[in-house]
């Protein structure tokens, strides 16, 4: 069984919405949106954030096609709208909605920093690359949960895990992307979409492929409400661990098949494979039919005698095996 696969399958059915059933009573994607934009814009007010030239959101016109109004300078009303039906890339369930990435995170990119492995001090902090962590040291920049996703020097196919949450305190250099989710976003969930996706088109470069900070803004999520989040990741969770088990079942079997083939095979070479018989010919019958045929041969000239020709035997006076050769001599062995 291939579970890479099945674990992308599982995902497609989830980011699609068809692994929990929708509750009608759940608030919408499009109010969650909207609570976070609305979140966003009191801070920049306040000057907490600034406003993101590139910022948009998207919503269903009244001809039910997909439209983006693009924030100029934060203000809505200076934005230009766009149809993008043609680039969503499936239909979502009623009470979803479809975002960009950058819309449902925070972006903690300027708080990452590379450390050099000579300058690395050992300590109990996880530091973190593209993929995984790479070293523990004694510092750590982050202390919450967040989700790291590869900027360089990572894996972006469907089902790659090219993104992975983390917690508590930590390190993370400039190959990852840092991602807080804002209100209401199941960072779990966040990071089940981003690993199900084929994020491959976002990537630039050929000599070194890079998912850089504008591309990974403009990913497209499929949002349902947070309780629906929160279900899915659960369910997920669930399913995958079951897979694991199994996955590892699958392994102890082939370990325990293969020292079962080995057994036998040691059983069989010893003669206590099958019971033996007291009315069969004896194998050393066998071995001086075969020398009797193989000397018939040599006289006829079909065959040559190799220098090294020799039989083994049983001397029954001592009970030891002896090699005996052509020339005559012989040898205990």
């Amino acid at each position: 069984m291939d579970t890479k696969l099945l674990k992308q399958k599982i995902l497609d059915l989830a980011i699609h919405g068809k692994l929990v059933p929708q509750n009608p009573n759940d608030e919408s994607a499009t109010v969650l949106l909207e609570k976070i934009r609305a979140e966003k814009a009191e801070k920049i007010k306040k000057g907490e954030l600034k406003a993101d030239k590139n910022d948009s959101y998207i919503f269903v016109g009244e001809d039910n096609r997909h439209y983006e109004k693009v924030f100029a300078g934060g203000k809505t009303a200076d934005g230009t709208v766009k149809d993008i039906e043609d680039e969503i890339p499936f239909e979502v369930p009623e009470g979803w909605a479809w975002c960009r990435l950058g819309e449902i995170v925070d972006i903690l990119d300027s708080m990452r920093k590379p450390i050099t492995k000579s300058d690395r001090i050992p300590g109990k902090y996880p530091y973190y690359g593209a993929t995984c962590i790479q070293d523990y040291i004694n510092q750590y920049i982050f202390d919450e949960d967040l989700l790291l996703l590869g900027e360089d020097g990572a894996k972006w196919g469907a089902g790659d895990l090219s993104a992975f949450c983390i917690s508590g305190k930590t390190w993370v250099n400039n190959h990852a992307h840092v991602l807080r989710p804002r209100i209401k976003i199941d960072i779990n969930y966040l990071c089940y979409v981003l690993i199900c996706f084929d994020l491959t088109p976002y990537i630039t470069g050929t000599t070194v492929p890079k998912l850089n900070q504008e591309k990974m803004s403009s990913i497209y999520i499929p949002l349902p409400s947070y309780s629906e989040q929160t279900k899915i990741s659960e369910a997920i969770s669930k399913i995958f661990s079951s897979i694991d088990l199994i996955e590892s079942d699958k392994s102890d079997l082939q370990v325990a098949i293969k020292q079962a083939k080995s057994k036998i095979l040691d059983l069989a070479i010893h003669g206590k494979l099958v019971p033996q018989d007291s009315s069969d010919e004896p194998a050393s019958v066998l071995l001086e039919r075969l020398r009797e045929e193989k000397e018939a041969k040599i006289a006829k000239g079909e065959i040559k005698r190799d220098k090294n020709d020799s039989y083994i035997y049983k001397n029954t006076t001592d009970n030891c095996h002896y090699q005996k050769f052509v020339d005559g001599t012989e040898t205990d062995i």
